[in-house]
């Protein structure tokens, strides 16, 4: 089971975000974004993205867009994240100069020591890939961020801006009994912790737009493809 003490801090942290903790799991938390400030944000990732692109303005049909995005850009990784380039950069520091403000809205620095630099903007196919999801550390296999190396006191947080949540989402999981300190390390492969698959708990959590998701480290998740379309999350 997760740490007693770790799941005390991951409460009082979510209570001073004013965020709903996921009971299954007790380090899954979904807190409320200003409006403004996920405008912001999601105009900051369009920004960013027509400018990997070189494409200029704002696409009226933005699932085009994604799907564009997917099977064009050289710099998104087959676990789909989109790298800053030399290209793209003051773009990709508007975006972190807004993400930064929203963070610093949070009044959580006294909980926390540091942030992790830089974001990920990560760009999800909404149908099955064989070969980017037969990765050792492909996100659609159930896992853990420990088990790619994340520190054990760490937090990521999730924040859907585009795309197709209902088709292509994330599933969280409550951890079974027997996961215990020894899951708490990295794994050559999500694969080793397939066993867990059939003990685990799904949690009621389903992503929505304007809501931010505060997963620990250790809290079980996986990318669900269903046939769906293009995903957006910082």
């Amino acid at each position: 089971m997760i740490d007693q003490a770790r799941t005390l801090w991951f409460t009082e942290f979510a209570e001073r975000l004013g965020a709903s903790v996921d009971l299954a799991s007790s380090v899954i938390a979904e807190a409320k974004l200003d409006d403004a400030q996920f405008k912001r944000l999601r105009a900051s990732c369009l920004r960013y993205i027509h400018t990997c692109l070189d494409q200029h303005g704002t696409s009226a049909d933005q699932s085009t867009l994604l799907k564009t995005a997917a099977a064009k850009l050289a710099n998104r990784t087959p676990n789909g994240i989109l790298l800053p380039k030399q290209e793209v950069e003051a773009e990709f520091n508007h975006l972190h100069r807004n993400v930064a403000k929203w963070l610093s809205s949070l009044s959580v620095d006294d909980l926390v020591d540091q942030v992790f630099c830089p974001i990920t903007l990560r760009l999800v196919k909404g149908l099955p890939d064989p070969a980017e999801d037969s990765r050792p550390y492909a996100s659609v296999k159930l896992h853990a961020d420990v088990w790619a190396g994340e520190p054990t006191d760490s937090v990521n947080i999730h924040i859907p801006i585009l795309g197709d949540l209902e088709r292509t989402g994330v599933h969280f999981f409550g951890p079974p009994d027997n996961f215990d300190r020894d899951w708490l390390r990295p794994l050559k492969n999500y694969n080793e912790g397939i066993e867990l698959e059939a003990l685990v708990q799904k949690s009621p959590i389903q992503l929505r737009f304007g809501y931010a998701y505060f997963a620990d480290a250790t809290a079980l998740h996986k990318t669900i493809k269903s046939n769906g379309g293009e995903r957006l999350i910082l």
